[in-house]
This record gives C-alpha cells, sequence and structure tokens, in this order.
C-alpha cells in the first residue's frame, strides 16, 4: 500500500479465483482518502497448468508527477518439480491505473531465464554475459522511459551517469525476442 499525492492511497496485489481450473490475477485499486475504492485494474489472468504455474506478479508501485504510476513486477513461472524463475516488467498508467501502451515493456514470449548481470546492485559498470556483444540493448527507467538503447560493442555497460534507482536492461536475442533483467543503480 502506497499513499497518494491527494491523500488516498494504492494497493497492489495477486488475487486467486476458482471456476473450474485456477486462475491468478494481479491488480492495483485506488482508494479515497475516505477510504472509497476509485477504481480496480487486473493486469493479468493466467491459467495453472497441471505441475505448472504461471503468474505475473506486481511487486511494487510509485505515483509519477503526471498522476500515473510505474508499476514493476515479475512474469513468474514456476514448475513444481523446479525452482523459481522470474522476468521482471514495468509498465505506466494513467491516473485511473490504464496501461500507457507506448510504455509497456511485455514479456510473454520471453524465455524463462533471465539475464545474469553482475554487480547488481551496481554504482556503475555492469558485466554482460559475453554471448550479448552486438546485441541491440534497450534500458528503461522506473518511469517507463527509454533512457539508452544501442548495441553493445564489449561485455559491459557504463550507468555512472545514470541516476539511483530501478532500471529494467532488454537484450535482443539472435531469435529476435527480448530477454529482460532489473538492474539497481546506487
Amino acid at each position: 500500500m502506497k499513499s497518494t499525492s491527494d491523500g488516498g492511497f494504492v494497493v497492489l496485489g495477486v488475487g486467486q479465483i476458482l471456476a473450474g481450473t485456477f486462475h491468478s490475477y494481479s491488480f492495483l485499486a485506488k482508494f479515497s482518502s475516505t477510504l472509497e475504492e476509485e477504481w480496480f485494474r487486473t493486469y493479468s489472468f493466467e491459467p495453472f497448468e497441471q505441475n505448472v504455474t504461471k503468474v505475473n506478479e506486481l511487486r511494487d508501485v510509485e505515483e509519477l508527477d503526471s498522476g500515473g504510476f510505474a508499476v514493476s513486477g515479475l512474469y513468474l513461472e514456476q514448475d513444481l518439480n523446479d525452482e523459481e524463475n522470474g522476468i521482471p516488467w514495468l509498465i505506466v498508467t494513467d491516473e485511473c491505473g490504464l496501461i500507457q501502451q507506448d510504455c509497456t515493456i511485455s514479456v510473454p514470449s520471453l524465455p524463462a531465464a533471465g539475464i545474469k548481470v553482475f554487480p547488481n546492485p551496481t554504482g556503475g559498470w555492469l558485466n554482460i554475459p559475453q554471448e550479448f556483444i552486438g546485441h541491440n540493448f534497450r534500458l528503461v527507467n522506473a518511469e517507463g522511459k527509454l533512457v539508452d538503447h544501442g548495441q553493445f560493442t564489449f561485455a559491459g555497460f557504463d550507468l555512472t551517469e545514470f541516476n539511483e534507482g530501478l532500471y529494467v536492461l532488454s537484450i535482443e536475442q539472435d531469435n529476435g525476442n527480448w530477454v529482460n533483467t532489473s538492474v539497481v543503480k546506487k
């Protein structure tokens, strides 16, 4: 739960329903200072397959100067016989919780494994796997703004000039899919 500039607050979470099969959804709700619900939005709806759980889980929300919200989360696919893997994502909404399409990082076609970068958090230099040299990249801040993009020419990335905070680094793979990881600049 986070307070908003108008004296109200937003609540985020994950819910489940049983309608023949289990389904999971993430939600963000806005309440007034008098505790009246102003709006309620769901952002994903994933069925639970046999032995596999898939869910888009909201993790954090911040109010933006525009009155909208930056919402971060994790796409989880957990094989009940294996460890949990997650892919970070970030969306920007308007003041009514509606997703701004030009600021959305989508993850449905991504592989379950993310990028292993280090050190993370970092004060400046971020190492990336050598297999991504020559690949295109995008760096998006917590407000959903593209702050850098290009092509890796070596196995690292300098974040010194960027503000502290959460970023999503996306790297294009050989097959055209983008793989994401969250990066914390300290």
